[in-house]
This record gives C-alpha cells, sequence and structure tokens, in this order.
C-alpha cells in the first residue's frame, strides 16, 4: 500500500514539473504559401500545401488529426483530412509542408457549381468545419474550426 502512494506520488509529482516546463506561448498560423496537386480521380484531391507556423513556445507538437467539413457557397462538397502527422519543432518560425486530400462527396456537382456563377461574380464563400487535433507528450488537445471566408478565381 504505502508503495502504490510512493509510486502515485512519484508520478504526480513528475507530471507536475513536466506540465511547469511547458511555455504557453503565442502560436499563430500564417496564409498558404503554396499549394500543389499531387494527384487527383474521381473521388479525391491529394494536395501538397506550405503553412507558415510560428512556435514560440519551447516545446514543440503533432498534429495527428485534421478533419475538415469542406463547403463552397455554402454547398457541402467533401472532407479534408491529412494523410500523415505534422511534427512542429518547439521555437521555431518556419514553413511546414502539409499533406491533405479532399475526399469528393460529388465531383460533378462541384464542377457544376463551380461554373454555375456569371463571369461578372468569381466569388465564392469557402467554409471549413470540423477539427484539428494537436499532441504534446501526453496531452492532446482538439480545436474545433468553423471558418469561413471569401476567394476570388
Amino acid at each position: 500500500m504505502i508503495r502504490l502512494a510512493r509510486t502515485l506520488f512519484i508520478v504526480a509529482i513528475t507530471g507536475a514539473l513536466l506540465s511547469s516546463c511547458i511555455s504557453r506561448e503565442k502560436l499563430s498560423i500564417g496564409n498558404v504559401n503554396d499549394v500543389r496537386l499531387n494527384t487527383s480521380n474521381p473521388k479525391a484531391i491529394v494536395l501538397d500545401i506550405m503553412m507558415p507556423i510560428n512556435n514560440e513556445n519551447l516545446s514543440g507538437f503533432t498534429i495527428t488529426d485534421i478533419d475538415l467539413d469542406f463547403f463552397i457557397n455554402g454547398q457541402y462538397l467533401g472532407k479534408i483530412r491529412n494523410l500523415e502527422p505534422i511534427r512542429v519543432k518547439g521555437n521555431t518560425k518556419k514553413a511546414y509542408h502539409v499533406p491533405l486530400t479532399l475526399e469528393i462527396k460529388n465531383m460533378l456537382a462541384g464542377m457544376m457549381l463551380m461554373m454555375n456563377k456569371s463571369e461578372k461574380s468569381k466569388r465564392y464563400k469557402v467554409g471549413l468545419k470540423g477539427h484539428i487535433k494537436a499532441r504534446a507528450f501526453l496531452v492532446s488537445k482538439t480545436i474545433k474550426i468553423k471558418e469561413e471566408d471569401t476567394w476570388s478565381f
């Protein structure tokens, strides 16, 4: 019994020390620098984007899961998911390679939506809704995303 209590005490102290060593400084994500189309088929598009991330924290983290619904003008087109975990190093400011896949629900509907706009109005409301999961050490955090922006092509 004393052995169990001692072990729990050591684990609690170690956890407190590790969590206190992790600073909670500013983290900022910039605009996408580059988008490349890797492959495309009728059901999915694989994109390779370069995204600048400024992590002023001493510790790094890993983006383990990206699961976003993709909308254009309020119409659901598909899901955006990451192909592999993205490791963001601590105390860095650089562009990270982020491989994503856009799983399209209906490619024909998406093309019709894009072509349906008049030549004068080539503005689209692009929306993302879902979550991004990140992990540092044993701590995991889910960040809810609900963004909408207007793009011109």
